[in-house]
């Protein structure tokens, strides 16, 4: 998933996500690491730096930690609301023809958000 990206800014995930591999793929690409820990986390590094520092700002800093962390929470919301109002089956089967129903999704639920505001 992220070898097609150059660089990341910041990643947040769930505590499935986290290991130090995916701390280290991230870093790598330049990007700061927001995966919640686990309750029995350990701030070794076992070779992997990226992942000390995620868990030590996680712990001298939980408030920032957590404000950007749950970035993730509000991304998944839109996503949530964005399958409801057009679905979340992609019918096309060409990859040309997908990427056109995806942007024509993304365009009705754009309006059904602006519709809402107005009203």
């Amino acid at each position: 998933m992220m070898d097609d990206l150059e660089s990341v800014d910041k990643m947040a995930g769930d505590p499935a996500y986290l290991s130090r591999d995916n701390c280290e793929i991230v870093a790598n690409k330049g990007g700061k690491l927001y995966f919640k820990p686990k309750k029995n986390v350990t701030s070794r590094p076992k070779g992997s730096q990226a992942w000390k520092d995620m868990i030590m700002e996680w712990l001298e800093k939980p408030k920032k930690f957590l404000r950007e962390y749950h970035i993730r929470s509000i991304i998944e919301a839109m996503i949530w609301s964005f399958k409801c109002i057009v679905g979340d089956i992609v019918r096309c089967r060409k990859n040309k023809n997908i990427l056109i129903e995806i942007i024509l999704k993304k365009c009705v639920f754009n309006a059904v958000w602006y519709v809402r505001r107005c009203l």
